[in-house]
């Protein structure tokens, strides 16, 4: 890279980093757990049309082996929906399955002072749009693969598609840092790319941060105790009113809202108006406080526990449609 300085070398390969880095949304446990939670809402016939379904996936010889530990029948069916709520990210850099666009929503969480460059919201669907469109975002995506699952005229490997999509964004449009970017003068006038950006003292980010609250344990047992928790738990029922909004644009503002008030809360934004005013070219790596932690844990149950009930409502809709 010739007649480069030192600083157009370092903000080109930041730019480099967060196109690559990816988006992954509650790592696997948490996708999974959604799966497994909606999966135990449906009733006996629509659980056995959703197992018809996924049997009939183009890549299930593939990528969903079943453990053996898994019994056959309704408990294989229950995983089989778990492994297909993460599925999209298993398949991240296979051209011929890949959308990486649909994992996320473009648009900001926060702008903050003057030129910042932020992107409209996109709505509505291309006229020639289908499973290989590239360009959707995440409202457009679900609404998509929504019609797909309803028409019984498509082919069950494109319902099954369908179903491991819808499984999946239920699950990324519930998570804050997949709803928008922050969008700070002088500092972040692009964007943060979902809070990937901010790097966190253990090497890792503020958006894997949010991702990582369920862990990445994917031992059945230990995701069966942690479904019946959460099933157990006071927010499980007072998210069911809330539940019943099927809107995802609804789904994505509620995550802009916990995006605004506890992702880039005072303690993270205070970092990067640090940063903005020292005139570095990124944010100093940081630690987040306890506080901040365990306010994270509570707002991630809540947002999946809510991503779950609604994945449910959609698949029993949607699965026998008239």
């Amino acid at each position: 890279m010739p007649n480069m300085s030192h600083r157009s070398i370092t903000s080109w390969l930041l730019v480099w980093l967060m196109l690559v880095a990816p988006c992954r949304g509650w790592f696997d446990s948490g996708h999974h757990l959604v799966g497994i939670l909606a999966f135990d809402l449906l009733d006996r016939q629509q659980q056995q049309e959703l197992r018809r379904l996924l049997d009939a996936h183009p890549r299930k010889l593939q990528e969903f082996p079943v453990p053996a530990e898994i019994p056959s029948g309704e408990p294989t069916s229950r995983w089989l929906l778990g492994r297909a709520s993460y599925w999209p990210d298993l398949i991240r850099g296979q051209e011929e399955w890949d959308r990486p666009t649909w994992h996320y929503q473009l648009g900001a969480s926060l702008a903050i002072g003057t030129g910042v460059r932020v992107p409209p919201t996109p709505t509505g669907l291309p006229a020639d749009v289908s499973l290989q469109t590239g360009s959707l975002h995440i409202a457009q995506a679900i609404e998509f693969c929504r019609s797909v699952l309803r028409d019984r005229t498509r082919s069950d490997a494109d319902r099954a598609l369908a179903v491991c999509w819808l499984a999946h964004l239920a699950g990324d449009s519930h998570q804050p840092c997949h709803a928008g970017s922050l969008y700070y003068h002088g500092v972040f006038p692009d964007g943060d790319r979902g809070a990937n950006w901010l790097r966190l003292t253990d090497g890792s980010n503020l958006h894997a941060f949010w991702d990582g609250q369920f862990g990445s344990d994917l031992n059945w047992a230990a995701l069966d105790r942690r479904a019946a928790q959460l099933r157990g738990s006071h927010m499980w029922q007072e998210s069911a009113a809330a539940s019943r909004d099927l809107d995802p644009l609804q789904w994505l503002s509620e995550s802009l809202e916990f995006s605004k008030t506890t992702v880039y809360s005072d303690e993270v934004l205070n970092v990067v108006e640090a940063t903005r005013r020292s005139g570095q070219d990124r944010v100093a790596a940081f630690d987040l406080s306890p506080e901040y932690t365990a306010r994270a844990k509570v707002v991630a149950e809540r947002r999946v526990i809510l991503a779950a009930q609604r994945l449910a409502r959609v698949l029993a809709e949607d699965l026998i449609a008239n």
